[in-house]
């Protein structure tokens, strides 16, 4: 959540602040003897929580929070195109736990993850340990100037652009030009190939509606939650958004930005939000797949990332319509829809890069069976979106052993992700993502999702995702609910 405020000023709380920031930005002892200093690191988590009540907005009724639902409640989209009549399709109450499961595990993994966001493996030990209990509201936190901006709990970019994608797929979706093609009886299962794709003009049309919002985002965050702006934007997107024809041509300006870093921009800023396209036609892959690269290319033009996008929003795709796990499929299912993902992530790198497609099997196949081949705490490539798509894929593996999963197995794999340090919460929000919706929001733990200060508003999104997905004028209440 994007949650700077601007500060009271008076001569106190400014020597205040002053004193705290100077506090906190004291270098850390990071050596075996950091911990007997326990006076000075009582001192800067005292110092923290200061500046996030100086930084950050606390003081938000619980009417403010019900007029922000309502707000939500109150939008009105054109009705989603809806999968053919003689489509297999998994239970209602299954696709409504997987869909929500997606969407809570990211925000989940993205909350926990900020507690070691761009640490090292050795920060995260030293200040941490081995056993440290994370969860949303942990106990304490690394004192430094990054995590101030987010109130205790609270998600952050990642989550926020993930729901601005959301919101332009249920504003979108329904206008498309061709959005009634596959609805019912008109779509032929047997002859899916024959369909034409989206078209031009459509794409255009997301991208930038979705330009819109995270401009919009970027400046003032979500109003509705008194934020006065976004917090946490990555440097390259940063880039694309000042540039002056982002709003017109989003796509454009990303490539164009793309070629001034000679190429070699291939960050995961793309990756963190875009797991929730592959809800949109998740029957239909050709269509989802244009949606998921028109909505990456939006800021990042690398081929690279626009296959690790369309690697992980083809895996949301297939789990949503999988047969629930068996001590039989579990494993085999599991590997099919991996092989999908990859042969689609495949197409989107170009014909002749033979060093691309190299890579990007050691990252779906090889790095990704341990946390040590991932190296995610190395400073070295710390956002690369191929080791994002790595540590996704391994949590999406972790623990595959059982027919059913817990909401312990999910903080397990959490927890193993943050101790490594790196861009932690993007790791962790993608494979959260991937997570939740291999086994569904009720194996997601009630304790974290309670610690989340905007639960219910996130809850307000998801209900209106889910009546347009599946076609229903009321809400899809969850088994337990949020």
């Amino acid at each position: 959540m994007g949650n700077l405020t601007s500060v009271s000023s008076s001569s106190s709380i400014d020597d205040q602040i002053s004193k705290d920031l100077l506090l906190i930005g004291t270098p850390n002892n990071d050596d075996d003897n950091a911990d007997k200093d326990e006076t000075l690191a009582r001192q800067k988590q005292q110092a923290l929580r200061r500046l996030q009540r100086a930084f950050v907005r606390h003081d938000f009724s619980v009417e403010q929070r019900f007029q922000a639902c309502a707000k939500v409640e109150r939008r009105r989209y054109s009705p989603w195109p809806q999968p053919p009549r003689h489509y297999p399709q998994p239970d209602s109450d299954v696709l409504a736990d997987r869909v929500r499961g997606l969407v809570y595990g990211a925000a989940l993994g993205d909350a926990v993850g900020l507690a070691t966001e761009f640490l090292s493996k050795r920060q995260v030990q030293t200040f941490y340990g081995d056993g440290f209990d994370f969860c949303p509201q942990p106990t304490r936190l690394y004192p430094d100037t990054h995590r101030i901006m987010w109130m205790p709990g609270d998600f952050t970019d990642d989550t926020d652009q993930l729901l601005l994608v959301m919101q332009s797929l249920l504003e979108c979706l329904g206008k498309f030009q061709n959005a009634k093609e596959s609805d019912g009886d008109n779509y032929d299962v047997a002859a899916p190939k024959e369909l034409s794709l989206l078209s031009d003009n459509d794409l255009h049309q997301l991208e930038c509606d979705f330009a819109r919002r995270i401009l919009d985002w970027k400046d003032q965050g979500f109003p509705e939650l008194g934020d006065e702006g976004g917090a946490g934007l990555g440097q390259h997107t940063k880039r694309v958004l000042t540039a002056p024809e982002f709003v017109q041509e989003p796509s454009q300006a990303a490539h164009a930005i793309w070629e001034q870093s000679g190429r070699s921009s291939a960050s995961n800023g793309a990756l963190m939000r875009t797991a929730v396209t592959g809800l949109a036609y998740y029957w239909d892959l050709p269509k989802m797949q244009q949606i998921t690269s028109a909505i990456c290319r939006t800021t990042h033009a690398d081929p690279k990332c626009e296959a690790s996008c369309v690697a992980v929003a083809t895996i949301v795709a297939l789990l949503l319509v999988q047969e629930l796990p068996t001590s039989d499929n579990l494993n085999s299912n599991l590997d099919d829809i991996l092989r999908q993902a990859h042969e689609a992530a495949e197409r989107q790198l170009p014909s002749g890069g033979v060093e691309a497609r190299q890579e990007l099997y050691e990252w779906f196949y090889s790095k990704s069976t341990s946390l040590e081949k991932l190296n995610l705490g190395d400073p070295v490539g710390i956002g690369y979106t191929f080791k994002c798509l790595g540590a996704a894929l391994w949590g999406l593996r972790h623990d595959t052993t059982a027919a059913t999963a817990s909401s312990q197995d999910f903080c397990a794999m959490i927890r193993a992700l943050t101790l490594e340090g790196g861009d932690a919460d993007t790791n962790a929000t993608v494979a959260g993502g991937l997570w939740g919706c291999r086994w569904g929001f009720s194996a997601l733990p009630l304790e974290w999702i309670e610690q989340l200060p905007h639960a219910a508003w996130l809850e307000a999104h998801v209900q209106k995702l889910l009546c347009l997905l599946m076609g229903h004028a009321k809400p899809i209440i969850a088994a337990t609910e949020p």
